[in-house]
């Protein structure tokens, strides 16, 4: 515990999406924690091995993207799977999720953990004033349903008060 008294007080960010979340076998996942923080510190992200224990890591830890064949492949069609947290806004990115582990119950369960770092400027620079480890759990299922692709129309200028009539297809 580092008490800092020129910083004044400090609420605990918060995370205000659940920390559940659905993915699709060979779709790009996405997902944000909605980090927010109250007094409007800087926030921060990096991933950590999950704890079993205050004090205890999880043994043997694989991150999601390096788990055993069939891994699957990115939405793209080709290379290597990737899993990424971006350090700046909290965006986690799973490029593609695999089939592995779904058997015959119909999903497979991943745990990740981050942990969201809390910056507070002053004029001698960036404070580390706290963090927060958020654990989460991603159901991977194989569903037929899939994103659709839209066509978008190109960009039209229209002046108010006019109508403007366009099909939008899905």
């Amino acid at each position: 515990l580092n008490i800092i008294p020129n910083l004044g007080s400090n609420s605990t960010p918060q995370l205000r999406n659940p920390p559940v979340d659905n993915a699709e076998v060979g779709q790009k996942f996405t997902h944000n924690p909605a980090a927010f923080d109250p007094d409007g510190d800087s926030l921060s992200y990096k991933m950590i091995i999950p704890r079993q224990s205050v004090t205890l890591t999880v043994a043997n830890y694989r991150s999601p993207e390096t788990v055993a064949p069939p891994l699957g492949i990115p939405e793209a069609g080709s290379g290597a799977p990737t899993f990424v947290l971006n350090p700046l806004n909290g965006d986690i990115t799973w490029d593609a999720p695999g089939s592995y582990g779904i058997g015959s119950k119909g999903y497979a369960e991943y745990n990740i953990a981050f942990v969201v770092e809390e910056w507070r400027k002053t004029a001698a620079g960036y404070n580390k004033i706290g963090e927060i480890v958020r654990d989460m759990q991603i159901t991977v299922r194989e569903q037929p349903n899939k994103r659709p692709e839209l066509i978008i129309p190109k960009d039209t200028c229209i002046v108010a008060g006019t109508v403007l009539k366009a099909i939008i297809r899905a």
